[in-house]
């Protein structure tokens, strides 16, 4: 799923990370660290199963990443906004999907309401439609295509320097 993913975020130049269950202080501290690096709000679009647990891992993990943030922080103006974009109960009751009852091991179970439903029971097509979506809206593609016409004129000016780089 991370290849999949990977394809699909490429082509607007966001990456991609998988913390592939909860993650650690360190690997959110990462996430902090990255959003610290630029002076704008950073949108965190995240994917995980319909259950208490991807429920906890996605709140575990913005709110961790964003009081580091928020500690760190120079710039008021650096934030995390954190985005839940599959799977949620609308998308399990839109795309039909399989559900089963939460697991009575887990203690996020007792205040869940229906049923749980697995990421993967998603197709594919589906799930890569929903995350375009979703990056469409946060995208301001008229900054997006500055930017590569920028890319594609210093491309051009750095192909045209002579042998050794030195002008």
């Amino acid at each position: 799923m991370l290849g999949q993913l990977n394809r699909v975020a490429r082509k607007t130049s966001i990456p991609v990370y998988s913390c592939g269950g909860f993650g650690s202080l360190t690997g959110n501290y990462e996430i902090a660290r990255r959003a610290l690096a630029r002076d704008v709000p950073t949108v965190i679009l995240h994917v995980g199963d319909y259950d208490p647990s991807g429920e906890s891992i996605f709140e575990s993990m913005t709110a961790d990443a964003a009081a580091f943030v928020e500690v760190d922080r120079v710039i008021h103006t650096c934030a995390l906004i954190p985005v839940r974009v599959a799977l949620t109960a609308d998308q399990v009751e839109e795309y039909d999907l399989p559900t089963a009852p939460a697991k009575k091991s887990d203690t996020r179970s007792k205040n869940w309401t229906g049923g749980t439903c697995q990421l993967e029971a998603l197709a594919p097509d589906d799930l890569a439609e929903i995350v375009e979506d979703a990056i469409a809206e946060w995208l301001d593609f008229d900054v997006y295509k500055k930017a590569l016409q920028q890319e594609e004129s210093d491309r051009a000016s750095l192909l045209a320097l002579p042998p050794g780089g030195a002008v």
